[in-house]
């Protein structure tokens, strides 16, 4: 990993954040929103992992249909280095809404929201192949933690499994 060492003044490091998110402005939202909420991600901290988890990452979701672990007993595939590269990875995540803006004519914008929505077709993508038109798999509750934990909601409510067609690639919500 490249380390640098810049010693930059206050306004320096004003003028980087503000061009950043002029570059990025669903960054800036995601930053305002959070701000707002105390402590989003200790909503997602479980203590003990429910009954039917067998990675030992998972937690509860809404509904029993959620309820789905990744079935690794000894490493979980959430916690794998390759899943982060996959998944979590802004900038693949990135390149993943550029590819989809040129198929949909669309522009997301680079919300935690949209990042989480990019992040769970990854994973599809990844472990499943193209599904096509009107097929949706669960994704495990542990990979679902990740997720949510490096991208997540402002005010700590999430979307649950739609088995629904999208017609486009941009998240709503």
């Amino acid at each position: 990993m490249l380390s640098l060492n810049l010693d930059l003044d206050r306004s320096s490091l004003e003028e980087i954040a503000a061009q950043l998110l002029r570059r990025n402005p669903g960054a800036y939202q995601d930053i305002i929103m959070r701000q707002a909420n105390d402590d989003v991600s200790a909503s997602l901290q479980v203590e003990e992992a429910p009954s039917w988890c067998v990675c030992g990452n998972c937690h509860n979701m809404n509904s029993a249909i959620e309820q789905r672990c990744c079935g690794n007993r000894n490493i979980c595939l959430a916690t794998g280095g390759i899943f982060s590269e996959i998944c979590l990875n802004g900038n693949i995540l990135d390149v993943a809404m550029r590819a989809n803006e040129d198929t949909f004519a669309d522009s997301p914008d680079r919300s935690n929201a949209n990042f989480r929505y990019y992040a769970y077709r990854q994973y599809i993508y990844w472990q499943h192949g193209r599904l096509g038109a009107h097929r949706r798999l669960v994704i495990p509750s542990c990979c679902v933690r990740k997720i949510r934990e490096r991208y997540p909601s402002a005010d700590g409510r999430y979307k649950r499994f739609s088995s629904g067609r999208c017609r486009t690639g941009r998240l709503n919500d």
